[in-house]
């Protein structure tokens, strides 16, 4: 029998993981966030650079904890630099996630509810899109679930010391990796207990041991830096602890019901799936029915967790889709307890069975809608491979472009100028672009000097963006001679 449950559960493990591997290279570097990271993480393989001090561009980095870099740094030296070595550190933030969370729906509800959380966290939409893109959210999420995870083992134990300290390692890596929105899963199982009176989960987590031990683990790379760079402590408190826990940055905010009415497509099909469900609790009376301790259970861990979750996003008036990923997978157990609860034999085929197709469905579009038609066409979100890609084939030596694109570093092997304004450093007195490595430059279009421009010279003007650069070059606006990859025109530039 128990070897019977574990083949079962490595068939879902595997066929979720090779979902998730299918073309995960396939799709090029997406703009802002994937640039970045790459960026970011591909500098830290310039033996020139400190590891404390990531760099983006030749410019010194902070926003973020080192953990994700060094996950894509990694990644890069081991598997070489590219799309399916960039989204590494993501996949494995997936696969430590499926663990983490089968393991404390193991733990708390058995096997069967294991089996099914499993199954409706790896296949919600928000999951398997996230799980193939570069951002630090899954890796966050995955260290989120294993401490979870480590704190049901405990609990199971009688408070068990040594899963406790594990439970202190995963959080302060869930540290290293985003910093405070670690804080959020944490304050979930927090309430999680205060609410349920769970008095053995409670002794588990030893909740203010655990956060003076995860803080004072956390904030070794901030003293460090902020004993180099005095100026950065204002940085560090205001921006990036204040900063983030109040709203963070004024382009991110929108309504209060943003993640309210986005949730249901996060989480697709299952949203629709659990509404057909209790459509059908309602009308049919012969429907499985929960035991009183089925029914408390339901809004332990799994409930607890996604509803403090998501109240702490709502209320925050910064909202980007990614960051509600923390919550997907608690979600997930919470749906799982309902559907081994009210879902009869018939409907958990039924909903297997549309998952299937939806998962396909959606492997489908990716691979043959989105990637041969949509990938430089997304505006500011584009993918600068295929433009790189046609500079590279026509031996450009050098680059202009009119807007900052971190990822355009990976792909094109020749110099780099950006007419932008404003550079990417974050200390008023780093302004030092790397010695070594290819030459990447900010120069504003005011003050270009044609005659100390670089030979075999091209310009990338992205269509939504001033024209100054076009004007410098005495170029047509109408891309007349010009090359047109999607949001993109590319022209040689004549001497």
């Amino acid at each position: 029998m128990l070897g019977e449950r574990v083949s079962h559960f490595l068939i879902v493990a595997g066929v979720l993981v090779s979902l998730l591997i299918l073309g995960m290279g396939s799709r090029g570097l997406n703009e802002p966030d994937e640039g970045r990271y790459a960026n970011i993480g591909a500098s830290l393989l310039n033996p020139q650079v400190s590891w404390l001090e990531p760099r983006q561009s030749g410019y010194a980095h902070y926003d973020k904890p080192p953990l994700i870099y060094y996950a894509t740094a990694l990644s890069f030296k081991t598997l070489g630099v590219n799309e399916w070595s960039a989204r590494m550190p993501s996949l494995l933030g997936a696969v430590l996630t499926l663990t983490g969370v089968a393991w404390t729906a193991f733990r708390l509800y058995g096997a069967r509810t294991a089996w099914w959380t499993l199954v409706i966290s790896g296949t919600m939409a928000q999951f398997w899109l996230l799980a193939r893109f570069l951002t630090p959210d899954m890796l966050l999420t995955g260290w989120c679930a294993l401490a979870v995870a480590a704190w049901a083992e405990a609990r199971q134990r009688g408070g068990s010391w040594a899963w406790w300290s594990a439970s202190v390692l995963c959080w302060t890596l869930a540290w290293w990796t985003k910093a405070t929105p670690a804080l959020v899963p944490l304050g979930g199982l927090i309430v999680a207990l205060l609410v349920t009176r769970d008095r053995a989960g409670w002794r588990a987590l030893r909740p203010a041991r655990l956060l003076v031990a995860v803080v004072a683990l956390g904030l070794p790379w901030y003293v460090l830096l902020v004993r180099q760079h005095p100026e950065l402590w204002d940085f560090f408190w205001h921006r990036q602890m204040i900063g983030h826990m109040a709203g963070g940055s004024e382009a991110r905010k929108s309504v209060w019901w943003y993640y309210l009415a986005l949730s249901p497509l996060f989480w697709l099909p299952w949203s629709l799936l659990v509404a057909g469900l209790l459509f059908r609790v309602n009308r049919e009376n012969n429907l499985p029915a929960p035991s009183r301790q089925d029914a408390k259970f339901n809004l332990t861990v799994g409930g607890w967790l996604a509803l403090t979750g998501l109240l702490v996003f709502t209320l925050n008036s910064s909202k980007l889709p990614t960051y509600t990923l923390t919550i997907a997978p608690w979600t997930g157990l919470a749906l799982a307890r309902l559907f081994v609860c009210r879902a009869n034999e018939r409907w958990q085929t039924i909903s297997l069975t549309v998952t299937g197709l939806f998962c396909v469905g959606l492997l489908a579009v990716h691979q043959w809608v989105y990637l041969p038609r949509y990938q430089s066409s997304i505006g500011a979100n584009s993918s600068l491979r295929e433009v790189a890609a046609t500079l590279n084939r026509d031996g450009a030596r050098a680059v202009v472009l009119d807007r900052y694109w971190p990822g355009m570093e990976i792909y094109f092997s020749g110099d780099i100028i950006y007419t932008v304004n404003n550079p990417v450093w974050q200390r008023v007195t780093d302004r030092s672009v790397l010695a070594a490595g290819r030459d990447v430059r900010f120069v504003p279009v005011e003050e270009l000097r044609f005659d100390e421009l670089p030979p075999e010279l091209w310009l990338v003007h992205y269509r939504k963006v001033s024209r100054k650069a076009l004007e410098f070059f005495n170029l047509p606006p109408d891309a007349a001679d010009g090359e047109v990859i999607g949001d993109f025109t590319l022209w040689k530039i004549r001497r």
